[in-house]
């Protein structure tokens, strides 16, 4: 009796194997096909088994001989092996490895018993049921359902790109106005003042002397350099510049180089940023009281509301007081 390995012995189902499908849960029949390789171990337990009377077995013969039972076997394992693991048949192709060195463990006793050794196992092909209008409905269900997912998650990440993009923008925009306004020598209050002073300037009712009196009367918070430009737009507006002095205006004065600030945009680090610049990330939204900060010197970020010199950046100003009365006239 030959005692070498036999190579490449091809296998097949003999007729369909039913169960329910798992993860859609729809009855279905699938076939299966694959190779193994025998050799006989107990040549003595194979002859008493299996060979009886005759001389010789061949290989032909001797898978004849174990056909009956191996099919048998093979599609009570596969069936049991695609419920347990909860195998969707979708995805069968994918764990075709699993599903063979499985099947090889549960069948390598049964063929023991014969004296064999069944020394590999493979399952190479899966065969669907591809005509059949159930699995195709199921099929495109279920590969529409994995479409939608991916076409979400593409959507999310293309937003969040978006916003991180938006953010950046809007901190590349704020550094840029504040350098601006450093080289220029003005800071963002004088820019507001500056405004104040063309609204006063181009407003219609500027010829009204009550007007006239609580535009004035509005110049009392802003510098002196500042006012003094104010009212000058003020006269030229009115054709009464020789009733209103100018103020001369000095050199505005060196900007000091104030802290610089890191902040954290989306769980990063971006900056450092001037105190001004945070001035307008703060009045556009972009900065609030919970954004964390650090700048050189603190142990760990805090709030922008904790730092003491941030603070002010979120204080509601106090009202303006009403104008004075309007004397009776005489």
């Amino acid at each position: 009796m030959n005692l070498v390995e036999q190579m490449a012995i091809k296998w097949g189902t003999d007729s369909k194997v039913e169960y329910v499908e798992p993860t859609y849960q729809f009855p279905i029949q699938i076939g299966a096909s694959g190779e193994m390789n025998l050799r006989v171990e107990e040549p003595r337990k194979l002859l008493i088994k299996v060979v009886g009377t005759e001389r010789g077995l061949t290989q032909s013969a001797l898978v004849g001989k174990f056909r009956a039972f191996l099919m048998t076997r093979l599609k009570t394992f596969l069936a049991t092996l695609i419920r347990e693991q909860r195998i969707n048949i979708f995805q069968i192709d994918e764990r075709l490895t699993e599903i063979s060195e499985t099947l090889h463990e549960r069948l390598r006793a049964d063929f023991g018993d014969y004296g064999v050794s069944l020394e590999r196992f493979f399952v190479t092909t899966i065969v669907k049921p591809e005509e059949e209008s159930n699995y195709q409905r199921f099929k495109q269900l279920h590969f529409r359902q994995y479409a939608d997912v991916a076409e979400a998650k593409l959507r999310q990440q293309v937003g969040v790109i978006e916003q991180q993009t938006q953010a950046q923008k809007m901190v590349i925009e704020a550094q840029g106005l504040a350098q601006k306004r450093s080289l220029e020598g003005y800071t963002y209050q004088d820019e507001r003042g500056f405004d104040v002073a063309e609204r006063m300037a181009t407003n219609e009712a500027v010829g009204q002397f009550t007007n006239v009196g609580i535009g004035l009367g509005m110049l009392g918070g802003v510098s002196q350099p500042l006012a003094g430009t104010i009212q000058g737009a003020v006269a030229n507006a009115m054709g009464q510049t020789s009733s209103i002095p100018r103020v001369p205006q000095p050199p505005p004065p060196l900007s000091p180089v104030g802290p610089q600030f890191h902040i954290a945009v989306d769980g990063k680090a971006t900056g450092p940023f001037a105190i001004e610049v945070l001035q307008q990330m703060a009045h556009s939204g972009a900065v609030t009281r919970l954004t964390q900060v650090w700048r050189h010197g603190m142990t760990v970020w805090q709030g922008a509301g904790e730092v003491a010199e941030l603070a002010p950046l979120f204080q509601v100003p106090p009202s303006a007081p009403p104008p004075p009365p309007i004397p009776p006239t005489p």
